[in-house]
């Protein structure tokens, strides 16, 4: 039994590890694809910001119908890719806590997708963002920043 459990611990890590796709690799210039970041930001995103995108009161802040989402899109990609953290004030609510960044676990491609997704569902209408979109603003990073104050 336990040499079985650990057959299939093996097996999900090698799929999960080869899954992984290699960084070094030109990024897109393809904007990412929402329904790809629609199940991205289920399994990266939505334990906070919850999966309709309202946030949590006071906690987690929403991302529906938020200005800083729709608005400059270098800003809402630094926030994925190296997180944020301090206070933040949106639809009349302070938030103040930390968000990690994902730039280390997701690639190019996949954050491009989950900005996009963010930016286009939930009523909000902005334009899709690609991975090299993604690229610029992780190139532009400063070496010393751990990471980007809250949006």
């Amino acid at each position: 039994m336990i040499a079985r459990t650990y057959a299939a611990v093996l097996a999900v890590v090698l799929v999960t590890g080869c899954a992984h796709s290699d960084r070094s690799s030109a990024p897109s210039e393809a904007p990412g694809s929402s329904s790809d970041g629609g199940a991205l930001y289920l399994t990266h995103c939505a334990s906070c910001h919850q999966p309709d995108g309202r946030g949590m009161a006071g906690v987690f802040p929403p991302l529906a119908g938020d200005r800083v989402v729709i608005g400059d899109p270098g800003r809402v990609i630094a926030a994925v890719a190296f997180g944020t953290r301090g206070r933040t004030s949106t639809g009349g609510t302070t938030y103040d806590g930390v968000m990690p960044g994902w730039a280390a676990d997701l690639n190019d491609d996949q954050i491009a997708a989950i900005v996009t997704f963010v930016r286009r569902t939930w009523h909000n209408h902005a334009p899709p963002v690609s991975a090299a979109d993604v690229a610029r603003v992780e190139n532009s990073r400063p070496n010393n920043a751990a990471t980007y104050s809250h949006m």
